[in-house]
């Protein structure tokens, strides 16, 4: 169930007391959402973030009513309200059949890696299951509510879809690499969502002159693989240790170096964000 911190979420463009909030709402209708990471009281990588919020409605073919200037003005005085230094921020637009289109936009609760996750790795467990429309960031996905339930139930940090192929496609939360020598391998973009993350470790390959290959990964050659690891919002770069019961070099040299450029990344972009002069 949903939950909201602090003292204020808003809806549609009005400010409200988190008392107000209604989990139950996130649970109905059509719709697609963002989260982004507050670091510091500075959003990252919003602009990218805001851009696939509408890449989605285009996907999906949700009409939005709300334009980027009131997005930006409403994230800036949803972060400056509450006072937030770090945190998570979910936004979202829903249409439903009986009350029309709303917009949410709310500080939810999330649990970041621990310096053991990043150090020695963690263990991710495998799932046979599709997104339908996989570059499209949806609420209410009914993968996303199996794959949960499996991560509880194993008690693994994190799951890999496996499609009907019996191809690797992504985490239920995130991106994944793999390393083979000095080679970086991720499944092909149509097959997975486009993550934030992911798009800046691209990035930093190419401008790194690192081997990469964006590709049909087949499960059942996982064990060719040195190294792995997930990227997200939340998760950063984060080294896997085992998948299933095939082990993985947590403390890989190309996954430490990818590492080292994507925090860098995080500041360049943090000492260089401005919010916008907004009419």
């Amino acid at each position: 169930m949903e939950t909201c911190l602090l003292n204020y979420f808003i809806v549609g463009t009005e400010l409200r007391s988190t008392c107000d909030f209604n989990p139950n709402l996130h649970k109905e209708g059509r719709g697609i959402y963002e989260v982004s990471r507050v670091i510091n009281g500075i959003p990252l990588f919003l602009n990218e973030h805001i851009d696939r919020f509408y890449n989605s409605a285009e996907i999906g073919n949700i009409g939005l009513n709300i334009n980027r200037n009131q997005l930006l003005r409403m994230f800036q005085s949803l972060i400056e309200v509450n006072h937030l230094k770090n945190g998570n921020i979910q936004f979202q637009f829903i249409e439903r059949k009986n009350s029309g289109k709303h917009f949410t936009a709310w500080i939810t609760p999330t649990i970041y890696p621990t310096e053991k996750d990043y150090t020695e790795g963690v263990q991710i467990a495998t799932l046979n299951a599709v997104r339908n429309l996989p570059n499209l960031k949806s609420v209410n996905l009914p993968t996303r509510q199996k794959a949960n339930q499996f991560i509880s139930e194993k008690e693994i940090f994190e799951v890999l879809l496996i499609d009907d192929e019996g191809l690797v496609t992504e985490g239920s939360r995130s991106n994944i690499f793999f390393v083979k020598d000095n080679k970086l391998v991720t499944t092909n973009l149509e097959l997975v969502l486009p993550g934030i993350t992911r798009s800046k470790v691209i990035e930093i390959a190419f401008s790194e002159n690192i081997d990469l290959h964006t590709t049909r990964i087949p499960f059942a050659e996982l064990d060719n693989f040195d190294a792995a690891f997930l990227t997200s919002t939340s998760m950063n770069i984060l080294p896997v240790n085992k998948i299933d019961q095939l082990k993985f070099d947590a403390k890989n040299s190309l996954v430490t170096q990818l590492s080292r450029l994507y925090n860098q990344r995080i500041e360049k972009d943090l000492n260089s964000f401005k919010w916008p002069s907004i009419t």
